[in-house]
């Protein structure tokens, strides 16, 4: 009910758009303002036809409560791994998945297994690792973390992650910042 309101009130507006300028001159209603008038709701009418949804029903989701969970996901992502195991994009997607989840154990190692794949020469796996391992030990920047940011900095990559990398925080893409202390990280040359 709602949108077939929103319809008529557009419609309307449109009406008035259209038809003021031609009704401030003659102050009646002439064949070319009625035909503007029809012509306006008719596409109006056949432009939703056409392009929107007729068939969904006012203030109701596209069938939202078809889709699946987000367990449902991850386990049909895992199994498409178990038959494909060198998919980086996989294990990168399914690492994605898990940081969102906050499951940075399950992230940790998709990213390890994708950054094997890779041979270790993935500037952006090598920071999103860095991250999940940080998120999941919940620990300072030292050991397996430190070598991947040096790594990452002797590397030199052209992408902004490397780049800026000794910015105020690390962080994968639109995920969780960590704050960086530029004195904990050494680049030897």
């Amino acid at each position: 009910m709602t949108f077939w309101i929103i319809l008529v009130v557009l419609s309307l507006l449109a009406i008035v758009f259209a038809v003021w300028p031609l009704w401030q001159k003659s102050h009646r209603l002439t064949p070319l303002l009625a035909t503007i008038i029809v012509f306006t709701v008719a596409l109006s009418v056949g432009l939703y036809d056409y392009i929107g949804s007729p068939g969904v029903s006012s203030g109701q989701g596209g069938g939202a409560d078809d889709l699946p969970g987000m367990e449902e996901v991850i386990g049909s992502l895992e199994s498409r791994l178990a038959g494909n195991p060198d998919d980086i994009e996989g294990w990168k997607m399914l690492a994605r998945t898990q940081m969102t989840m906050r499951n940075y154990v399950a992230a940790a190692d998709a990213l390890e297994k994708a950054l094997e794949l890779e041979d270790g020469k993935v500037a952006q796996t090598m920071v999103d690792l860095a991250l999940a391992i940080l998120s999941r030990d919940n620990t300072p920047i030292e050991g397996r973390t430190k070598s991947l940011i040096d790594s990452v900095i002797r590397a030199k990559p052209a992408a902004a992650k490397g780049t800026y990398l000794r910015s105020i925080t690390l962080s994968s893409t639109m995920g969780p910042g960590i704050k960086v202390d530029p004195g904990t990280i050494e680049v030897e040359a």
